[in-house]
């Protein structure tokens, strides 16, 4: 995803209202190092998945669950929604284990003691907002908050001041950080291509904030 962020930042400026074929597809990492995407590899057969991380390979991709409706990041685990029902996935084990209905789920988290939630509920639209957060987000939103026009919304979806300050939370920027951000920006700084420089600007602001 970092690559095509470098070679697509100054097209994304000029196209921030648009989600063009490109734009649709998206890949976002969990806090441990597995994918969740929807992408036109995948997404003919399993849409919105969740599988093994094909950064550094070409690789066939391990996928875990498919169809994907919702998930929330625990600590070590991911737990969530299909089409096929509730579902918890070992981070470490990479062990999914399915459910019936929520209720259990939420039972076997009690039991298992898996309480430190890392983030709420997420989607689809949550994980395409947050693989294209530096262009898509960041940055229309910072240019709102130092707007005047207390009636101004933001290009993407019609972003309010207040959707734009949970945005820029340092919650949010904490989840990014433990999830796909951190680990493209460390690969940032680390590549030796040219990077767009707002999302240079981007990787510096939120690497060097407190973790």
């Amino acid at each position: 995803m970092l690559r095509s962020l470098i070679a697509a930042g100054p097209l994304l400026c000029a196209a921030a209202a648009s989600a063009s074929v490109g734009l649709a597809e998206w890949s976002v990492y969990t806090p441990g190092g597995h994918q969740i995407s929807r992408n036109d590899r995948l997404k003919d057969r399993h849409g919105t998945c969740l599988h093994s991380d094909t950064t550094s390979t070409s690789s066939k991709p391990t996928v875990f669950v498919s169809h994907l409706k919702r998930w929330r990041y625990f600590e070590g685990h991911v737990v969530g929604e299909s089409r096929s029902g509730f579902f918890l996935f070992d981070e470490n084990s990479r062990k999914v284990t399915p459910f019936g209905s929520e209720k259990l789920l939420l039972s076997a988290l009690k039991h298992r003691r898996i309480v430190r939630a890392l983030s709420a509920w997420l989607a689809a639209g949550d994980g395409w907002r947050e693989a294209w957060y530096p262009f898509m987000v960041w940055r229309p939103c910072k240019d709102l908050l130092r707007s005047k026009d207390r009636a101004a919304r933001t290009a993407i979806g019609g972003m309010s001041r207040a959707e734009c300050t949970r945005a820029l939370s340092p919650a949010r920027l904490t989840l990014y950080r433990r999830t796909t951000w951190g680990r493209e920006c460390r690969r940032l700084q680390q590549s030796k291509a040219q990077a767009d420089p707002a999302l240079t600007v981007f990787c510096r602001e939120i690497m060097g904030k407190g973790r």
